[in-house]
């Protein structure tokens, strides 16, 4: 579709774009081509904001993180476990309307230069964190539970989005269920195993 004329390209426009093209083709169809069709324009209009695939395709990541980041930072409740429940129910939500996104988003490594700062740190891992300390955790068992949460919060969805939950039982429930699982496990006495 061609894009309306005078009418400036911004980055967001770029974002929006790529995150189209990836819901629509897969995480590999994210090509600064397949995004300038997408705009309607051709892919050297695009260096303004992208200088290649590889850097599109974390502008992309980026933005999803964001977006996700932009729904935990509304998750204002007052005690730790109600809030891990909220977030891991904001995440699913997210991952279900963008599928192809959310796949995108854990399959790529962003160098800690780039999380560092970002809203990404700030919205979402870092209060993950404390609302594990606030469960009265040991400080260094606090980035084992997260990663524990994440991980299998990640796990469920991307089998979810990938059509795995064939047996009668309502993935809503099953998803709840986890997420009860989850946090009765982490207690203060339950031990970290040895490196």
């Amino acid at each position: 579709m061609a894009r309306p004329r005078g009418k400036t390209l911004t980055l967001q426009d770029v974002l929006d774009a790529g995150q189209q093209v990836v819901e629509r083709d897969g995480p590999l169809g994210l090509t600064l081509t397949s995004v300038a069709r997408e705009l309607g324009i051709k892919p050297p209009s695009l260096c303004h904001h992208v200088a290649s695939n590889e850097d599109l395709r974390w502008a992309v990541v980026e933005h999803g993180w964001s977006q996700l980041a932009q729904r935990l930072d509304t998750v204002q409740l007052a005690a730790a476990r109600l809030r891990l429940q909220a977030i891991a129910t904001a995440t699913r939500s997210f991952a279900l309307e963008h599928p192809r996104s959310f796949e995108l988003m854990v399959q790529t490594r962003l160098p800690h230069s780039r999380v560092a700062g970002s809203p990404i740190e700030s919205q979402l891992l870092l209060p993950l964190l404390a609302s594990f300390r606030e469960l009265s955790l040991p400080r260094a068992r606090c980035v084992h539970a997260a990663r524990a949460f994440r991980s299998a919060l990640t796990g469920f969805l991307l089998l979810e989005i990938a059509g795995q939950f064939q047996l009668e039982a309502s993935a809503n429930q099953s998803f709840a269920y986890l997420v009860q699982v989850l946090l009765a496990g982490f207690t203060p006495e339950l031990e970290t195993p040895p490196s």
